[in-house]
């Protein structure tokens, strides 16, 4: 697929490339992965204003191959399934919808704490997290993943597991339904 070989584990994003997402940071760090595990490959599925500069950032490191940039996708969850470890490194956040699809496709999450992403991820159980200026802790932490297939398959499971029990569609409806059942209650009488 996108000319990754089978073994290469992949590691990749679904974003607006935007400030807040720091992609810059997300590529050093990329980098450095690859120092630690070089048959690592780079996706990145989005597209936004911050493109030609992180194709420049990519270009100058002489480690294209490694990087797929395949710009805005109407359906992600091909791209989120290949995903070994879904990565972010983002100053703020509200809810990652992304991210949520991601798990719902059993990616363990590195992650900086941004916004939700804490509220989602319990550390060392759907992946790990940093605070956001401690991001470069997300490159062990990756690489951690890559080398451990127990914990990679652990997190993957709990990743599944905890989008089904938090966030599904059903559970939102459910919830809901008790709000409005309750409210319906208290007004009868």
């Amino acid at each position: 697929i996108l000319g990754i070989p089978d073994e290469a584990k992949i590691i990749g994003i679904v974003a607006v490339f935007r400030d807040q997402k720091r992609l810059w940071i997300w590529i050093d760090l990329a980098l450095k992965i690859l120092q630690k595990s070089p048959e690592t490959h780079f996706l990145l599925v989005g597209d936004g204003e911050w493109r030609s500069r992180l194709e420049k950032q990519i270009e100058e490191s002489g480690k294209t191959a490694h990087f797929h940039l395949v710009g805005v996708q109407k359906q992600v969850i091909p791209y989120l399934s290949i995903m070994d470890i879904y990565l972010s490194t983002s100053e703020f956040e509200g809810l990652p919808i992304a991210m949520l699809e991601a798990m719902s496709c059993e990616v363990p999450v590195v992650a900086t704490r941004a916004g939700g992403i804490g509220e989602v991820i319990q550390q060392g159980v759907q992946g790990f997290l940093s605070e956001i200026e401690e991001y470069e802790e997300l490159v062990d932490y990756c690489v951690q993943l890559i080398q451990d297939p127990e914990l990679h398959s652990a997190m993957s499971t709990a990743s599944r597991e905890r989008v089904v029990a938090q966030f599904s569609m059903k559970r939102v409806v459910e919830e809901l339904e008790g709000v409005y059942e309750s409210v319906i209650s208290k007004s009868v009488y």
